[in-house]
């Protein structure tokens, strides 16, 4: 590059006209970033706005005109002196601006009063993983803006031996509740209303496994050591319970005692109870899965959940990833032709 060129470049770089035109652009875009956040959460702002490779290319350039300018004769006379001083002190803020983006780190240290700790939790979110192969791995780490606005924010290519793995973000909902879909890759499902001394709730109990609500625990094809044992025999659930346990008829109101020292048929919209508690079977589903839905009247369990897409050489499977920006989520796995992918969505 000869020096004619550069002069030209230097000139353009230090124009006045550059400062007012990028200084628009700044205001007018963080004022707009406003409107998003109001609307859609400090990550959408994050996302399309304060953390974009443009916006950051504008403090860039900006600082690059101030010091120019700055280092221009002229401005050192006693009659400049309050124009430097506007443009060192826009200097010193771009700088310190920088260090706290790309240096600095912000988080939480929980300390219970006479305890100590040594546990820091990040202020950011995180999407994290491994991709596993005959004894090869691969780990990822990469800061995520996720909104209803970016929902696509993430995207990671990864190589493992032979094999290419594409990883992407499709879907983000900030209050999640699911839903029982029928699924062929699933597992039998019974879904219940339970109630008792700490009210109603919902529960979706997959074979194999075992929740406590309350007081009690409810097992479906557990190892019988729970309150309540379902089991299901000839594509019919039944119900077994060391506790006295009636049933009354939701149309009828007949209540009945039970001997569910050995397995009864456990029917749907039959109210099943013991002394302060009762269940009842609303659903059950051969094969089924969990989707995660948005909740509606911001009635959800607080989990933000992060659908992914995952590709392994043009296979394709998706899974859904749930956590909070202020726990350290935990891994869910999927295994595409020979290879396990483990990722996991939350702070660190």
């Amino acid at each position: 590059m000869n020096i004619y060129a550069m002069k030209k470049i230097i000139t353009l770089l230090s124009a006045p006209y550059l400062m007012i035109t990028l200084f628009v652009v700044l205001a007018a875009s963080m004022g707009i970033a406003t409107f998003v956040e109001n609307d859609f959460g400090t990550n959408a702002a994050k996302a399309l706005f304060y953390n974009a490779w443009w916006f950051e290319g504008i403090f860039l350039f900006l600082g690059i005109n101030m010091l120019l300018n700055i280092l221009k004769p002229y401005m050192w006379n006693r009659g400049k002196l309050p124009v430097l001083l506007f443009h060192l002190s826009f200097l010193l803020i771009i700088l310190g601006a920088a260090l706290t983006r790309y240096v600095g780190y912000e988080g939480m240290m929980h300390i219970r009063e006479g305890k100590t700790s040594d546990e820091f939790l990040s202020s950011k979110t995180y999407i994290e993983g491994t991709v596993e192969e005959k004894g090869q791995s691969v780990s990822f780490s990469e800061e995520v803006f996720l909104s209803e606005k970016s929902k696509t924010y993430f995207s990671k290519n990864v190589k493992l031996a032979d094999k290419r793995i594409h990883i992407k973000s499709i879907d983000y909902i900030k209050n999640t509740r699911f839903v029982p879909v029928e699924d062929p890759d699933g597992k039998p499902m019974v879904s219940l209303v339970v109630s008792g001394v700490g009210g109603r709730r919902d529960v979706n109990l997959f074979s194999g496994q075992k929740v406590a609500v309350g007081a009690y625990t409810i097992a479906f094809d557990g190892d019988g050591t729970a309150d309540f044992n379902l089991s299901l025999h000839d594509n019919q659930l039944f119900i077994q319970s060391s506790l006295s346990m009636f049933n009354t008829s939701m149309a009828s109101q007949q209540r009945q005692e039970l001997d569910v020292s050995t397995p009864q048929p456990f029917y749907q919209k039959i109210l099943y109870g013991t002394e302060g508690f009762f269940l009842v079977q609303t659903s059950f589903l051969k094969s089924a899965s969990l989707r995660a839905m948005p909740a509606e009247n911001e009635q959800g369990n607080s989990l933000e959940s992060v659908v992914v897409r995952v590709e392994v050489d043009g296979i394709v499977k998706q899974m859904t990833v749930l956590g909070t920006a202020d726990s350290v989520g935990d891994y869910e796995t999927v295994s595409i032709d020979g290879v396990k992918i483990n990722i996991k969505y939350g702070a660190r």
